[in-house]
This record gives C-alpha cells, structure tokens and sequence, in this order.
C-alpha cells in the first residue's frame, strides 16, 4: 500500500434463526414497519448489504477541521462501528509521542463509543528489521502513558495495523509475522482486544495460519480489478469478519444504487469496507463519495424518526435460560441500546392448541432475560404471538385473555410489555371488541396478488380494528408497485412489512429493502 507510507409463497415457518427477526415501528410520522426477518447470507442474485465495519485509512495530518468529515459520519451514524487508522509518520514517528494536534485528535475519537483506533506499521514484505517494527508496537504501547504526558485520558490504540504484508509464504516470514502478533498481543498499552489486521492487499497463502492475526486485507486495488476478481473473492472459506477490502477508483458517475450493489456484493465476503472515489492519494483526502460510501452502509440509525421493534427469536420462542447463544446476547443488547429501538419476543400459540402452560414458560424465560439489565442490556418489551386465532370461541377468550394478562403482569418484561397478534388475517367482532386486547394486530399477512383479489378486499371491509391496531404483512411485491403500495397501507395500517421477495421474506432483505424504507419516510 504505498500511499499508505507517509507522514500523513407460502406462509414461512418460523425455523432456528441466526441473528435476530425484526420488526420496526414508526413514531414520529405515526407509521411503523413490522420486519419479521433473520440476518443471515441472503440469495446470491440480490445480496444484501451485511452489517461491516468501516476501515478508515485516517493518514490525514489533523490541521483545523481536516477530520470535520469522519466526526460527521460517526456521530451521525453512532449503530455504524468505524475502525481507523491512525499513521502520524509512516508509523508512529520516531519520538515517544506524536504532535499535539494528533494527541487531542485520537482522544476525541477515543471517546466515540462506535470508534477503534489502530496504530500503523509498515513491514517492507518483510525486508524491514523486525526490531525497528517491533519498536513501532511498543512506540504505540506506549502512547497510554502519554495520559499523563499530555493531560489526555484516552489517548491510546486498541490494535495494529500492520501493513505491506507478504502475501508469499516461506517459514521465514510466517515467523517474523507470528513475533509481530505476539508483542501486539502482549503489549499492555494497546487496550481492548488489540485488534491486529495485515495488509498484504490481496489473498495471501493458504499456509498462513497464526490466529493471532484477525483480520487480513484481501483486497487493495481498483474498482475495475474488484470487478475483475470478484469470482475468486467470492470464493474465499474463512469468515468474513477475517477479511478486508480497500477499493479505490469508484467512477465519479456511480449511482448510489450501483454503490449499494458493489457493497451488497463486498460485505458476502469481507467485515471491514473501505470504498472511495479518489484514484490517488485515496488514503490521503475524503472523497466526493465519502457521505454516499457512509450513507450506505445499513444502519438502524440511517432513519432515526422510525423506531425499530425488533422481534427476537433465537429458537421458535426464546429457546433455553441462561441465553447460551453469544450472537444473541451481544446483539440484543446492543438493540436495546438505540433509542429507535424496541425488542419483543417471539412465542407461538399454535392458534391455541398448545399447551398454555409452555406459552407461559416462553413468556417467563424471555422475562427472565432483563435480570442483570443494566449489566447486560439484554430483554425484551414485550410478546409477538403468532399463529393467533381470528374467531373467537368459548376455549379461544379465555385462552388469550390469559396469556395477555400474563404479559401485561410479567414483571421482567419491560417497557409497555407490548402484545403482538399474528392471525395473518382479519378477526372477528367478539376478538376486535376484547378489552384488554392485544396493542397490535396482523391482519394481513399474504402475497400482493392475494392482497389484491376481490375476495381479500371484501374481507378487509370487515376489519373493525382501528388504524392504530392494524398491521399489514406483504410479500412477492413487484418492485415498481412497493412506493405506491407503501403510501396506500399508510392509510389503513400503522404497522407495516412490504417486500419485494417470494420466498424466505422473513430471512433476509430483499432487493426493495431500501425503496420501502424510503416510502415509509416521504
């Protein structure tokens, strides 16, 4: 990286889930959106843009205001994590502490919730001394001690990246890499997880195998090379959290759809993004497409006036307590950190055939999930009970009436302890008239085209639920009916989910993700 180196159609069942399904509620426009979904690898012919870090090569000197765009970013996207770079002098420069300029600079950024910072150092392919690197890592390792020196708590990385990286393996350089990794690791001064990524800008040998290194830039090239080389990144076995792609060069006429497509595409395979315009220099300056680059990337925070209500499902239901699944338990609790955002669990009530008693156990173990909350975050606000009924009768009152006071009366569910019906249909009077009933309804839950016949229509006439009430669930959308479709349910429903997919639309994003969120905020 030489720029681097200078001084500055059925119903889906609901089946084991990867991450977390989610649902979304509009506050401030008096919308919502249901996104009953899973984040897993979605079909190959309209990826998704997967959750990645933003790698930022910062080897910008920080005169007045030269970081004004990064802060910009970070603050206006606090769900997007962003790990940066930080390069005072091809490395750290050879005094115990950079410039004033950048120690104020990293403390700022330090104090970012969504930021790590890395340390840069340089190899030469390995022809550099190992000890010259070596004392780079303990210049950076050091910088902890300047709190003291410059009155500037947090002023500190939390890893080292570790660049011009030989991507050709000989024993030799596989152990001057491990002695590398292993005084990052060791060093104290370089907090938190000590983060160390490699650049040796493309997929280096197989034989390569020290866990120490956590994540390896796969790709630093041009945009055309990217396109040139997508089949064989696309071919790569290990994780995406262990992979990297630097891409340069953008044309200054793509669109922002062809944006989001080549990150879609580049985020299957890699967990740390870095994307830019510029065709020199790129490390150096922001982009034209720096914003559009930030804007892309999926974040809850992309439209903070709708409030996610996100339904957690880690097992058909809550599965087992304690959580044992790590996913979960970060991921929840991270959810619950946003303001626009409201967790509820998922539990079936099998249109009242299952035994009440298990409904009661699912509703009591997500209860239990807040004990420790303001340790861990994690819990829930609230029930979504699918597979409700839509007729009312002498077992089916009493039946949800239980479960609804058992919500309303759990102590460990917090918040308003939301009640979420899943009918898939409209109810019938005695059900639409219960008092208490549940605070939401779906009553549509079909593909459009069944939305759209006669017989849908004359059965929504029927629908005595209020507006408030009411949620509508549809799929198989054709794309250039989901805006006009969106602004129509608007009127009727304050709840919605509209996507463009046939199948699996509750396990991955469609590619009309983005054009309902934005039909949900015009």
């Amino acid at each position: 990286m030489d720029s681097l180196r200078r001084t500055c159609p059925c119903k889906s069942t609901r089946s084991r889930c990867l991450l977390i399904p989610l649902v979304a509620l509009v506050v401030l426009v008096l919308l919502a959106i249901i996104i009953p979904l899973v984040l897993i690898v979605p079909k190959e012919s309209a990826p998704q843009i997967l959750k990645s870090n933003v790698l930022v090569p910062l080897y910008i000197y920080p005169i007045a205001n030269a970081w004004t765009p990064l802060y910009d970013a970070i603050v206006k996207h606090p769900g997007q994590n962003f790990t940066i770079i930080v390069n005072p002098n091809s490395g750290p420069g050879t005094d115990l502490y950079p410039s004033d300029d950048y120690i104020s600079e990293i403390q700022k950024l330090n104090k970012l919730s969504n930021v790590r910072t890395l340390g840069y150092v340089h190899t030469s392919y390995s022809q550099r001394d190992v000890q010259s690197v070596l004392k780079d890592v303990a210049t950076y390792s050091g910088w902890a001690k300047g709190n003291l020196h410059a009155n500037a708590p947090g002023f500190a990385v939390q890893g080292i990246f570790v660049d011009e990286v030989s991507s050709v393996y000989s024993p030799e350089v596989a152990e001057y890499l491990k002695t590398i990794n292993l005084a990052i690791k060791r060093s104290p001064g370089i907090l938190g997880k000590k983060l160390v990524i490699h650049n040796p800008g493309q997929v280096p040998d197989k034989r390569f195998s020290d866990t120490n290194t956590d994540t390896t830039v796969v790709f630093e090239e041009t945009y055309r090379s990217f396109q040139s080389k997508e089949a064989e990144l696309a071919g790569l076995s290990q994780e995406r959290s262990r992979n990297s792609y630097l891409i340069h060069s953008l044309p200054s006429t793509m669109s922002k759809e062809d944006l989001r497509a080549l990150l879609a595409k580049a985020s299957q395979q890699a967990g740390y993004l870095f994307a830019t315009n510029l065709d020199h220099n790129y490390f150096e300056s922001f982009g034209s497409s720096w914003s559009t680059f930030i804007n892309a990337m999926p974040t809850i925070t992309s439209h903070p006036e709708l409030k996610f209500l996100l339904v957690v499902n880690p097992h058909n239901g809550p599965g087992v307590f304690p959580l044992t699944d790590s996913n979960y338990v970060r991921e929840v609790a991270r959810l619950n950190s946003f303001q626009n955002v409201c967790t509820v669990g998922y539990v079936k009530v099998d249109y009242c055939k299952r035994d009440i008693a298990e409904v009661h156990q699912d509703i009591e173990i997500f209860s239990q999930w807040s004990k420790d909350y303001a340790m861990t975050g994690l819990g829930v606000h609230g029930i979504f009970l699918d597979e409700a009924p839509n007729e009312h009768s002498d077992h089916i009152g009493p039946y949800l009436d239980n479960i609804g006071s058992k919500i309303k009366g759990m102590e460990g569910i917090m918040g308003d302890r939301i009640i979420i019906h899943n009918p898939g249909t409209t109810v019938d009077a005695k059900l639409a008239k219960a008092d208490p009933g549940p605070d939401i309804t779906a009553v549509v839950e079909e593909s459009f085209e069944q939305y759209r016949s006669n017989s849908m229509q004359e059965r929504l006439l029927l629908n005595r639920l209020d507006r408030s009430k009411c949620c509508y669930i549809l799929h198989t959308v054709p794309k250039d009916e989901l805006k006009p479709l969106v602004h129509q349910l608007r009127k009727v429903g304050e709840y919605l989910f509209v996507t463009d997919l046939c199948s699996d639309y509750y396990s991955q994003f469609g590619p009309g993700w983005s054009e309902f969120i934005e039909a949900m905020v015009e």
